[in-house]
């Protein structure tokens, strides 16, 4: 069991850090586009009278 768990614990950390790195971009270009949206919308909205 403690062999199955130490092939399997590098894995386990490359995922972890894989999905972590992911988590982060994706959260990051989300923010960006609502942020950027939130700026279209204003500047569309400085236009109407």
């Amino acid at each position: 069991m403690l062999l199955i768990g130490i092939c399997y614990y590098p894995i386990f950390v490359i995922i972890s850090i894989t999905g972590m790195v992911y988590a982060i971009f994706f959260f990051g270009c989300l923010s960006s586009f609502y942020h950027r949206a939130n700026r279209l919308r204003d500047l569309c909205f400085s236009f109407v009278p």
